[in-house]
Parts: C-alpha cells; structure tokens; sequence
C-alpha cells in the first residue's frame, strides 16, 4: 500500500457519516441504498456523494441488481491496511 493510498482511506473516512455507513455495513454485512439511507437525517444527492467518496476509495463494494444497489464492506483494503501498518511499525 502506497502513501497515497493511506491518505486516501484517511480522507474516505473524515466524516462522521461515512463512519457510520462502515459500521452499519460492518454489522449487516451487506445493505441496499434504501435501508442506509433510513439510518441517516440526510438528502439521497448527499447520501449518493458519501457513498461515491467511499467506493473511490475502494473502502465499500457495489453489487448492482437491476435498479437496486447494495454495498458491503470490502474487508480486503482493511487487511490491506493492518498489514501496511504493521510494516511501518516493524521498520521502526
């Protein structure tokens, strides 16, 4: 993982809605536009811009199904993550 991919999850992950969209993924394991968007206080453009920033960032995946469109988290960049960290770390 490059530093730019770091700075990347970082800026996907700088507000506190996207947190939550992780969270709720993280317990569902995977959830459609419909259902997300009812745990928020938010428009559907605005809910569309922090999905975008998420995907972008590689951090949630898209299954498309007709006009439905459900997301999961993708644990790959995660582990991706950890294992850069680690690395950082043990070069220390």
């Amino acid at each position: 993982m490059q530093f730019k991919d770091f700075a990347d999850f970082f800026k996907a992950l700088a507000d506190d809605s996207r947190i939550k969209i992780i969270a709720l993924l993280l317990n569902e394991k995977e959830m459609n536009q419909k259902d997300l968007l009812e745990n928020f206080n938010i428009s559907q453009p605005t809910f569309s811009y922090h999905m975008k920033e998420l995907t972008n960032a590689k951090l949630v995946k898209i299954r498309k199904v007709g006009t439905a469109h459900f997301y999961s988290v993708n644990k790959n960049i995660f582990n991706e993550l950890n294992d850069a960290f680690l690395k950082l770390v043990s070069e220390q």
